[in-house]
């Protein structure tokens, strides 16, 4: 499974990442603090604010966290499987304000892990084995995630999102 990475930048700092993406890795390897890691997990935080995986049809407006709304500024590659998606200042603005309102209602509500095996979000191991700290761990993460739109938001900054296979 591919692993998302989002970077906030602004738009010259985001012409630059289209122009030279080998930046995008070394930028993302070295963790700047601009990054947030989401990692392995953006299925299940896709499941939990939209109620379904991530995928074409899935057209609620939080599915485009990961996809942004405008088409690639990098195609799919070897290094970024599903390209480099780019969310522009007033769509991360939106974005961010629609994620805490999702927010203000508990997020676990939604977690089922029958639904998410269902949709092949989580293996089954996972979701059996690891169920209290998953549900911990997906808060953090959706706090985290918030935290990281507003902050880009409040700066009318861009965000990359970038899905990376990692070893």
């Amino acid at each position: 499974m591919d692993e998302v990475f989002l970077l906030q930048a602004t738009q010259e700092e985001t012409i630059h990442y289209i122009n030279q993406p080998e930046f995008i890795k070394e930028s993302i390897e070295a963790l700047e603090p601009n990054i947030l890691a989401v990692g392995k997990s953006w299925d299940i935080l896709t499941f939990l604010l939209t109620g379904d995986g991530f995928h074409e049809n899935n057209q609620h407006l939080l599915s485009h966290i990961w996809k942004g709304f405008q088409p690639l500024i990098i195609e799919a590659d070897a290094q970024f499987p599903k390209g480099v998606a780019i969310i522009l200042p007033d769509e991360v603005q939106n974005l961010s304000d629609h994620l805490s309102r999702a927010l203000l209602i508990d997020p676990l509500l939604a977690f089922n892990p029958e639904k998410m095996e269902s949709l092949n979000i989580q293996p089954k191991e996972w979701l059996k084995d690891a169920y209290e700290d998953l549900r911990e761990d997906v808060l953090i993460q959706l706090e985290e995630l918030n935290n990281f739109f507003f902050n880009t938001a409040e700066q009318a900054n861009c965000i990359l999102v970038v899905f990376m296979k990692t070893t």
